[in-house]
């Protein structure tokens, strides 16, 4: 499994961060009275939307990352979690969108799933 290369920052920046479980329950209607509601399963992955700030040396990296160690964006990598701080499997969800900060920065939105 690939891990999160050590070249680039190694955490998410907090201003924008978010991480969100999956819904784990089905709700049926019913005809009288509440839902219904059972669990779909046991392992659910948690959404996490964020960014970080890379160099043009960075996104090179990044996107040689992308592109073979994790194929893609079809096999996971190895990162830190965002709130833990232990090591996660993850995987993206989107490629990297990557827009100018500065003249010698850039920012890169993350679009990722943690994988149970």
């Amino acid at each position: 499994m690939a891990t999160w290369p050590s070249t680039l920052p190694q955490f998410l920046e907090q201003d924008g961060f978010s991480i969100q479980p999956q819904d784990q329950t089905l709700r049926s209607p019913t005809d009288v009275g509440p839902v219904k509601v059972r669990r779909r399963f046991s392992a659910a992955v948690s959404n996490v939307q964020g960014q970080i700030t890379i160099t043009p040396e960075q996104y090179t990296t990044l996107m040689d990352f992308f592109n073979n160690d994790c194929h893609g964006g079809s096999t996971p990598f190895e990162w830190i979690h965002p709130i833990t701080q232990a090591t996660a499997n993850f995987m993206f969800k989107k490629p990297p969108a990557i827009t100018s900060k500065t003249g010698k920065y850039f920012t890169v939105q993350l679009d990722l799933e943690i994988l149970p």
